[in-house]
């Protein structure tokens, strides 16, 4: 595989659909309001983490392997997106009917299915190295957002419209390339046995994606949907350095470290990627100690005081979260998504009793808490990565014991 480079400036341009989003939201905040942006924010979130179970990891399958195995990966891909949907929306019809107040909604699965058909389709355009055009489709959603936002469409059938929208110029593209992908058949009992793998990593990506997810819904239902905006657009703001580092390298350090062997060089090329993100990291602390709150109400067009406390330890939150969540890949390279696994359920537990605990709360009070927890399982991070690494550095080894 050709060399990669990280910092080919080239490569930045794939960074642009991710500004555009940023942009997206903030105009939303400032023309429709926090209550507006917070909502949205909740049901992106949500059709989002759906989108995740549906699609079982497959398409981060197709950035990790060589190119022969896309096609066998678009089609489990598509198997697991219709028969989860089919599964989760029978499930939910059933559960409406035995209990009519519980109202469960199905617009946030059927979304999510769009969702996952969107980024399946759509990596395998990276894949080919069409970087271009990957990037012309990654914008068509925001752009939709925004105009449906303007339009007077609610928040949910604006998100979910930008998507439906935008996969008929994907598929017309896809369509193009489709030749260059070699598909073979698969049966059932292969489909089966490969999903059963993909648990562990699913519930990972899950964990990691969308722990913010959480974070946001303790706070829209102990503080309302106003301050669950000001959490949501403070967290965007300071966490824009490392998600603009993962967004322009994250693509690259998966195919690099998909094609390395020894377990030790995959951990070297992570932490490569990781000393950037402390870099950006320390940057970020330093400009929001001085700045944070004239930015947060230009960026937002408010003039909302926030206590300076929190600006100080969101971005501390953000390395921390978008560290796991960029490690989840290594995890999973290397055998190991039941040892990782098991840490984020420490500390998905952690915070499910911030969400159970009485009394009463402010922003400041959630924020510290949150920081609290995130830094405490972080400690138990590193330390399961410096064991890890160990183990393979000591020895010498191409491969760790796996996860039984």
């Amino acid at each position: 595989m050709k060399r990669l480079d990280y910092f080919d400036v080239r490569k930045t341009v794939i960074a642009f659909p991710f500004l555009l989003i940023f942009l997206t939201n903030l105009l939303i905040t400032q023309f429709l309001g926090f209550g507006y942006a917070g909502k949205l924010a909740i049901f992106a979130s949500l059709s989002t983490f759906f989108s995740t179970i549906l699609s079982m990891r497959w398409d981060a399958e197709i950035l990790l392997k060589e190119k022969e195995y896309i096609g066998i990966s678009i089609i489990q891909g598509l198997m697991s997106i219709i028969c989860l949907t089919g599964l989760i929306t029978s499930l939910m019809l059933i559960f409406n009917q035995i209990s009519p107040e519980t109202n469960l909604n199905i617009y946030l699965v059927i979304t999510g299915a769009l969702i996952a058909t969107y980024e399946l389709v759509l990596i395998t355009i990276l894949k080919f190295r069409k970087i271009y055009e990957y990037i012309a489709l990654r914008c068509l959603p925001p752009i939709a957002l925004l105009f449906l936002s303007y339009s007077g469409f609610s928040p949910e059938t604006a998100w979910t419209f930008s998507f439906f929208l935008s996969l008929f110029p994907l598929i017309f593209v896809y369509s193009i390339h489709h030749k260059l992908i070699n598909f073979k058949a698969i049966s059932l009992r292969k489909f089966m046995e490969s999903s059963k793998d993909k648990i562990a990593p699913t519930a990972s990506a899950l964990i990691t994606n969308y722990i913010s997810l959480f974070w946001l819904l303790i706070i829209a239902i102990k503080l309302g949907d106003v301050q669950a905006g000001v959490w949501i657009n403070i967290y965007r703001i300071t966490s824009l350095p490392v998600v603009f580092c993962g967004t322009i390298l994250m693509p690259f350090v998966l195919l690099r470290i998909g094609s390395k062997e020894r377990y030790t060089e995959k951990f070297d090329t992570q932490f490569k990627f990781s000393t950037l993100m402390v870099l950006a990291s320390i940057l970020t602390i330093g400009f929001m100690s001085l700045l944070g709150q004239e930015a947060f109400n230009f960026l937002t067009q408010s003039n909302l005081s926030i206590d300076q406390s929190i600006f100080l330890l969101v971005p501390i939150i953000a390395f921390i979260q978008y560290s796991l969540q960029y490690w989840k890949e290594l995890f999973q390279s290397i055998d190991r998504n039941k040892s990782f696994l098991t840490l984020l359920f420490i500390e998905l537990s952690l915070f499910g009793l911030l969400y159970f605990a009485g009394g009463s709360f402010d922003l400041e009070k959630i924020v510290t808490a949150i920081f609290s927890i995130s830094s405490f399982c972080f400690l138990l991070f590193l330390c399961l990565v410096f064991i890890l690494y160990r183990k393979a550095y000591d020895g010498n080894q191409s491969t760790i014991t796996r996860d039984s």
